[in-house]
């Protein structure tokens, strides 16, 4: 399934990108606060929720390879990016647990990620660690809220850069995939 999405590498690079501008306004902005991250919280999410679909029925239109999975994702993100933009207040009381929360599911799937027999990876180790570390310092009330913005800012940016990395990893995989198709067909353009 990877390298069926491998061609769309740029997706998770936007995303990354995304991610780390949001982390790099909240460590440089210090008068950012809890309602001024979620209101660009809620519109990013809304452009990747609409991204995501748009992304998928794509793929449906093209070459049949869109996945149900896929759609769930991109509305999920769409209706969480509307909540926030319409309800700042409840999304302000509740965004912090949530944000911690997916990040300690986020960690903890990145960690069984990292250590499966066939795909041990160090960076995806250490990226679940950094996401379970950030978890724990949010919901056991280690940081204060005026610094709140840092924490996030900091897990932005490394949470972004991963994807990016990522993104180009699955870049790779699709050079791969073509050059492994070029040589089934001996390189030669035509050949049956």
């Amino acid at each position: 399934m990877l390298k069926r999405f491998s061609r769309y590498w740029w997706y998770l690079l936007l995303f990354g990108v995304i991610i780390m501008a949001l982390g790099l306004l909240l460590l440089i902005d210090n008068q950012t606060n809890l309602i001024d991250m979620i209101r660009y919280l809620g519109y990013v999410m809304l452009g990747m929720g609409i991204l995501t679909l748009l992304l998928n029925f794509y793929m449906h239109r093209k070459g049949g390879h869109a996945d149900w999975r896929w759609y769930v994702v991109g509305t999920a993100v769409l209706v969480m990016g509307l909540v926030n933009l319409i309800e700042n207040q409840w999304a302000s009381e509740t965004f912090v647990n949530v944000i911690s929360f997916w990040a300690f599911l986020m960690g903890a799937y990145l960690l069984y990620s990292g250590l499966t027999k066939g795909s041990r990876s160090v960076p995806v180790i250490l990226a679940g660690l950094v996401s379970i570390a950030f978890s724990a310092l949010v919901l056991f009330d280690g940081v204060e809220e005026s610094q709140l913005h840092l924490i996030v800012g900091a897990y932005a940016v490394l949470f972004g850069l991963y994807l990016a990395i990522m993104s180009f990893r699955m870049k790779g995989q699709k050079t791969n995939h073509s050059e492994v198709a070029d040589s089934k067909d001996g390189g030669e353009i035509g050949s049956s």
